[in-house]
């Protein structure tokens, strides 16, 4: 009579059993095979412009059921082809367990997949492994619109002469047919970009270059210009390249020059070496030297996109000339040839802690030591244009600080590798060191640049 409840209470715990186990395979079905995630898609182009190559890049994410086939269309003007069309490993038919990142790869080339120029659209397409819609799967579908291009841009050179010194600049006025990312002059292997905002009219371009005063007048000098489907120009323009002569210096190390200044520069000492200060020199006098170009090539590789400077250059007032640009200098230690460099700058002496001025308006851009030069000061005066004061014994300005003509920024030292108190003034476009004699020459300035300037804003409407 006891016996009935407790075979109630069994068959009360077999069907909650029973229904345990029904109830994971609906679980399963339901959250697992049938998630309803959409598969997430990222498409990386360079550009909405699509010339004779461009790469595409594309990453689809499907964290639940994994990826399961993708599809890759490009059409415009009543043409569609087919760039992608591929199936994923699905792997387990019933727990899935496929690939939950796929990226692929690919060069499009409209002209070869027979599309003509217009508008056209970049379809994707990707399901992944969920059993929704009838075992189809997840559907996820991106359309981006494009333009495909082949024209490459038209490059009008406005300035006529152009008369560049071994070491020194130039300025050349172009006017491009559309809008270009890119474009500017290329001299060999250096780069100078152009920049808008001469004139009310934004496809006229300005671009002050320079010739390395190591580079060859024979070396290639051309205005490039990338539209945005990538099409490329190259044009030519009038110039002359006269070649300079650079002086030869010779400079004595002294054993009272290296105890008085290797001490400043956290170089390890060679314990082995036969005379450490000597070696510790040479170690600054190269590497750290090559570093220190680095970072101020670094620095000066952006600009203001406007010409802050004005009228001639200014030197160090009542300044005698101490070593000039480009002077190819052998180092000597007992009699004895111990390494060659050449000096990027000239070298200004007047008095000992000497008021140092901005040579032009502008923006400061480096406040620091650095290096082989000392504590410097480094001035971006717009258009790629810089001007550079080293060996300073006091800086008073600070980076971002607008500074006008002659303005105070410090006072000239012997902090770096300067043997004595001086100026150490450089000038650069962009990653080129160039002579500062031209652009403290009034005449210089007016012929080369300003009355160009003048001329193409006159032509203007």
């Amino acid at each position: 009579m006891y016996a009935y409840p407790r075979k109630r209470s069994l068959k009360k715990r077999f069907l909650i059993i029973l229904l345990l186990f029904l109830m994971i395979p609906i679980f399963f079905i339901l959250f697992i095979r049938l998630e309803g995630e959409k598969p997430s898609v990222s498409i990386n182009l360079t550009s909405s412009y699509l010339g004779t190559s461009q790469n595409l890049e594309i990453k689809i994410t499907d964290k639940k059921s994994g990826v399961k086939k993708v599809r890759v269309t490009l059409g415009g003007q009543g043409k569609e082809v087919e760039l992608l069309d591929e199936y994923i490993d699905a792997g387990g038919v019933i727990l899935g367990g496929g690939r939950h990142e796929v990226d692929f790869e690919r060069i499009i080339e409209p002209k070869k997949l027979g599309l003509t120029e217009g508008e056209a659209v970049l379809r994707v397409v990707t399901r992944d492994l969920s059993w929704r819609g009838w075992f189809h799967g997840n559907k996820t579908t991106i359309e981006k619109k494009m333009i495909i291009d082949f024209k490459p841009p038209v490059v009008t050179v406005l300035t006529r002469a152009h008369n560049v010194n071994q070491g020194g600049s130039g300025l050349v006025i172009y006017e491009l047919s559309e809008d270009c990312p890119v474009s500017g002059v290329q001299v060999g292997d250096h780069f100078f970009p152009g920049y808008s905002g001469l004139v009310d009219k934004d496809t006229v371009m300005a671009a002050f270059f320079a010739l390395d005063h190591n580079q060859d007048t024979g070396v290639r000098i051309f205005i490039k210009a990338v539209d945005p489907a990538g099409n490329t120009t190259r044009a030519g323009f009038t110039k002359y390249l006269k070649k300079k002569r650079f002086k030869k210096d010779k400079i004595q190390i002294s054993d009272r020059f290296l105890q008085s200044k290797m001490p400043e520069f956290d170089v390890p000492d060679d314990e082995q070496a036969a005379n450490p200060l000597l070696a510790k020199f040479i170690t600054v006098n190269n590497r750290i030297r090559k570093e220190n170009t680095a970072r101020i090539k670094e620095m000066t590789s952006r600009t203001e996109p406007a010409i802050l400077w004005k009228g001639t250059f200014l030197r160090l007032a009542n300044s005698k000339r101490m070593a000039g640009f480009a002077d190819h200098r052998t180092y000597l230690y007992q009699g004895k040839k111990i390494d060659e460099q050449t000096h990027l700058g000239i070298d200004l002496a007047a008095y000992s802690r000497d008021k140092v001025t901005a040579a032009n308006h502008g923006k400061v851009v480096f406040t620091d030591s650095l290096g082989i030069y000392g504590q410097t000061v480094i001035i971006d005066h717009g258009f790629g244009l810089f001007s550079m004061y080293s060996h300073l014994s006091r800086i008073d300005v600070q980076p971002d600080q607008i500074v006008a003509k002659n303005e105070s920024i410090g006072l000239t030292g012997n902090t770096g590798m300067a043997g004595g108190d001086h100026l150490h003034f450089g000038m650069l476009v962009h990653d080129t060191f160039i002579n500062p004699v031209e652009w403290w020459d009034a005449s210089w300035i007016k012929n080369n640049i300003t009355s160009k300037i003048k001329d193409i804003q006159s032509m203007m409407p």
